[in-house]
């Protein structure tokens, strides 16, 4: 974190994961999203430098991206980090200029530390709560922000200040955002299996894009929608299973490819097995007893479950 120097400012943002609604929601369908406890922090502290000195740093407090910005010319010194990297900052830069924003006065002196909380590679959302803190501190609007610079929904970057799941849908490309009360009672028999398949979503969202376009569209909004409100609203984990395999045939009918229970646990009988985000990567929702789920995915498919309870913001 900032050393030796006034802290200016200090935020805290959420990851996330979808339950419901991926693919789908970029053609208005309801996606219920919950925000997890863990996510990314930012600190701002002065500095006798007149430049900005900007680090990130993963889980383990290692640097993976580091630059000296020059407030008046915005040029760069980059030790550490990656060109796509440094183009998404300049993208943000660029937004911020636009909407007037006194970059100049905003840089200069400054430190900032920006410190994950979760493994990058898990796709709780790096670049979510990147966009969010980075927006809170230049007195941006998230999601304006995040299209800009990623495109996409946007439905993330609401989880990383939201105290409570939500729906989020895009209604002639502006985003609805409603919290909900979601805490099941069978929350406890809920859990997230990390398959370590990194999936680039935007990859995802392209492929969907150009494949929806073979089947017949009509009418998926609205069975994406209902699945999203009763999955919400399901009072024991059989009928909240139904929907959770009801949503999975609808993405797979416009995606074109086989759920992931049946690609990869086809023998699975304890439960339902429900893809997150980008099929085939990151995590996949698990349900069952603590003691099934740990026998099948953590013994016998050596991979890592977390109970979703223990994530969940006001959980």
């Amino acid at each position: 974190m900032v050393t030796n120097s006034e802290i200016i400012f200090s935020a805290h943002a959420h990851g996330k994961i979808l339950l419901s609604g991926e693919y789908a929601i970029l053609d208005g369908a309801k996606g219920l999203a919950i925000p997890l406890k863990k996510g990314q922090t930012l600190q701002i502290g002065t500095s006798s430098s007149q430049d900005a000195y900007i680090l990130s740093l993963d889980v383990e407090g290692n640097p993976w991206f580091e630059a000296r910005f020059h407030p008046e010319t915005l040029g760069v010194e980059m030790p550490i980090g990656t060109k796509e990297m440094l183009d998404r900052w300049m993208m943000v830069f660029e937004f911020a200029k636009q909407k007037g924003i006194d970059l100049q006065q905003k840089l200069t002196g400054i430190q900032a530390v920006f410190q994950l909380e979760f493994p990058r590679e898990w796709g709780w959302g790096s670049s979510s709560t990147w966009i969010a803190l980075l927006a809170k501190w230049l007195e941006l609007d998230a999601w304006e922000l995040n299209k800009h610079v990623f495109g996409g929904s946007g439905y993330d970057v609401f989880a990383s200040f939201s105290t409570s799941p939500y729906f989020f849908k895009l209604k002639d490309g502006v985003p609805e955002f409603e919290n909900i009360p979601w805490n099941p009672s069978f929350s406890n028999q809920l859990f997230l299996v990390y398959l370590g398949q990194k999936q680039d979503t935007r990859a995802g969202i392209s492929l969907y894009q150009s494949r929806k376009t073979n089947v017949k569209w009509e009418g998926f909004v609205d069975k994406a929608n209902s699945c999203s409100i009763h999955l919400s609203k399901a009072e024991n984990l059989f009928e909240f299973e139904s929907y959770l395999q009801e949503h999975e045939s609808i993405i797979r009918i416009l995606i074109g490819e086989e759920t992931i229970q049946n690609r990869l646990f086809p023998d699975y009988r304890f439960g339902t097995v429900k893809s997150l985000g980008a099929w085939g990567g990151d995590f996949v929702l698990a349900t069952g007893s603590f003691q099934q789920v740990q026998d099948y995915f953590f013994k016998e498919k050596g991979l890592m479950v977390l109970p979703l309870k223990a994530l969940m913001v006001n959980a």
